[in-house]
């Protein structure tokens, strides 16, 4: 039987047009902030099934599960661009600063959090949040 690779890293974000937003400066902010509440709803809901699990494969199962989505809900709140804190941003920052951010939202922010991982500045997320097979 082959194996196949576990892909990891390749989310997309949620398509929506900005013009069709009330207040876009508070619903961006809003709209980024669903991806890492779900991650905290889903960590939420495996913490609850983790009560009725008693087998220890299926509790370590369910324990990285939480682990990983609540990793995963710290890491895009980083508010670096394209992660979903940036959209904090959307809504605090004053506007001639906003238009900056805008311009290079999707550009630098990638090649910030590249830099990031390399040069191991967030090894912290890895380690904390990510256990070891034993």
């Amino acid at each position: 039987m082959d194996q196949k690779p576990i892909i990891f890293g390749f989310a997309k974000p949620v398509p929506f047009n900005p013009l069709n937003l009330r207040n876009p400066r508070r619903d961006i902010m809003l709209v980024r902030l669903a991806g890492p509440l779900m991650n905290i709803c889903i960590a939420f809901v495996f913490a609850k099934a983790l009560a009725f699990v008693h087998n220890p494969f299926g509790q370590d199962v369910f324990m990285t599960a939480i682990l990983l989505n609540l990793g995963l809900a710290i890491f895009n709140m980083i508010p670096i661009p394209p992660l979903d804190g940036s959209g904090i941003w959307y809504a605090l920052l004053p506007d001639r600063l906003l238009r900056v951010v805008a311009q290079v939202d999707n550009f630098v922010g990638v090649i910030i959090v590249f830099a990031l991982l390399n040069l191991g500045w967030l090894d912290f997320w890895t380690s904390s949040f990510m256990r070891q097979p034993v």
